[in-house]
């Protein structure tokens, strides 16, 4: 494939080449989890906690998103709504 089309190979090599791979990706994320986790609690807890705080995030982003698009709205004339 390299050798016939040698400009879709260096395309396809520039824009996927530098990705994780899935069983890399997995890997780091079990290494995460393996030191987050401790020793004296479950992992529904540990589950728990970080749907938490993945949820929390999600709203302060939100939050965020919603005042910076209505300021924006406001300052091209707009009434921020």
């Amino acid at each position: 494939f390299k050798k016939e089309y040698p400009v879709i190979f260096e395309f396809l090599e520039y824009t996927f080449g530098g990705m994780m791979s899935n069983t890399r990706m997995v890997e780091q994320l079990h290494g995460m989890l393996r030191w987050y986790l401790q020793d004296n609690q479950s992992i529904e807890y540990t589950d728990m906690v970080h749907g938490y705080r993945m949820r929390q995030g999600h709203d302060m982003q939100e939050e965020r998103r919603d005042a910076k698009n209505s300021t924006a709205a406001y300052a091209a004339g707009g009434n921020g709504n």
